[in-house]
């Protein structure tokens, strides 16, 4: 008979996410289909030791297509518990803030929001979409057509959506945090039957947390780097928590300040009142000067593109906003390319919990290039050095919690990884 799984979860950070209104907040089930599918896919790498083809056809009979496989092997639905509090667009993200006070505005989660938060004038922190804010439950219960779905994808779709309550969350700037989900609980069961059995104890520590984490399994995965975002051996996590905070937004800004010191460059020697460290020099030069002799690109690009560089020491004749931007194959256009980093905000009981899962796989597809307005180059070909500023982020993290690092911290009480072999 077909079996009923059943996976509730809650809403740790702000969710932004709209249906046919735009103006109306919606909890959508195609979202969490799509970020269902996506953590399916990472860790179907593995389980099925990196073969596209057959990752392909699990996946098609899993979730359904167009083609010969037709109907997917899930049937689903949402029963939301608590609806929380709903943002239209023009609100504040973060209400009852000092009136002329920028140091209560938390300047890292409007930089990890680019695009959904106003980051700077008269109208900072007000959202550019409207957003879903905790707390907010939900239930997806699944009816799985086991005839359908073979046993290796159903384990796999078991962990999925674990991965999604440690890992992930929903809409948009998921991979940085907002929509962040926290797995409560998580049962299968039979149709006509009244039992269910648990499959999830929700991790009420640190170390539990980490423990979970460790238990996704990249055994079977080649010894190379995906060819999509996918848990690989080369894959990593740091957990971090705070020493000055219990609110899950204010980990996210304090996560999103260190991304802003590590990548800025600055405006008067200064990132978000702090002194700036200016550890890319050779990015913001090349950027700056863009001559028809470039033959490299911005190291920066390893966390995603497009990269916008912003220069008040240009006039507008001299275009002072630049950005690199991916080139496809020939014939082929290619707009973006998402972060391999992705943040979450897990919670431990009533304690948030900063999750930072780097992914690394090929950026773009061979014979791809960055274009950096009017100059084309070539793609770093080798993806360990490509992805060493990433590495260094998280390193940098881990040693935030280290006695004899003097650099100005931003609150961060304890980073400790994961690793998976």
């Amino acid at each position: 008979m077909p079996d009923i799984v059943r996976a509730t979860y809650s809403l740790t950070k702000p969710l932004f996410s709209v249906g046919a209104a735009q103006d109306e907040p919606e909890l959508r089930l195609p979202s969490f289909k799509g970020v269902l599918r996506f953590w399916w896919r990472a860790l179907a790498w593995s389980r099925f030791q990196g073969d596209l083809q057959r990752i392909r056809e699990e996946e098609s009979r899993t979730f359904g297509s167009p083609g010969k496989d037709g109907q997917s092997a899930l049937l689903m639905r949402i029963v939301v518990e608590n609806r929380g509090t709903r943002l239209r667009r023009g609100e504040y993200l973060v209400r009852n803030l000092r009136p002329g006070g920028p140091a209560a505005h938390p300047q890292g989660v409007y930089y990890l929001g680019y695009g959904l938060v106003q980051g700077g004038g008269q109208q900072m922190g007000c959202i550019q979409r409207a957003a879903l804010c905790p707390p907010v439950g939900f239930t997806v219960e699944m009816l799985v057509l086991k005839n359908k779905i073979s046993a290796t994808a159903l384990e796999t779709l078991i962990d999925a959506l674990k991965a999604i309550g440690l890992m992930g969350g929903m809409g948009a700037r998921s991979r940085r945090g907002f929509g962040s989900l926290t797995l409560n609980r998580l049962t299968v069961g039979s149709l006509g039957s009244k039992e269910v059995s648990d499959l999830w104890q929700p991790p009420a520590s640190v170390d539990q947390l980490r423990e979970a984490l460790a238990r996704f399994s990249v055994a079977g995965a080649p010894r190379r780097f995906p060819e999509y975002t996918a848990l690989s051996p080369f894959a990593r996590s740091v957990v971090v928590t705070s020493s000055t905070t219990k609110e899950p937004l204010r980990l996210l800004d304090q996560i999103g300040l260190e991304l802003m010191l590590y990548r800025g460059w600055g405006r008067n020697g200064q990132v978000a009142g702090r002194r700036s460290e200016r550890r890319f020099k050779e990015d913001h030069d090349l950027m700056l000067e863009l001559k028809e002799s470039v033959r490299t690109h911005p190291r920066r690009i390893a966390f995603g593109l497009p990269h916008n560089y912003r220069f008040s020491s240009l006039s507008k004749e001299e275009k002072p906003n630049r950005s690199v931007r991916p080139l496809g194959p020939p014939g082929k256009k290619r707009g973006r390319r998402a972060s391999r980093l992705c943040i979450d905000i897990h919670l431990c009981g009533t304690t948030p919990v900063g999750v930072l899962t780097f992914l690394p796989a090929r950026f773009l597809p061979a014979g791809s290039k960055v274009a950096m307005e009017h100059i084309r180059v070539e793609l770093e070909k080798d993806l360990s050095n490509l992805y060493e500023p990433v590495e260094e982020f998280l390193n940098r993290l881990l040693k935030r919690s280290q006695e004899h690092d003097n650099t100005p911290k931003t609150g961060f009480g304890t980073a400790t990884e994961v690793r998976w072999v």
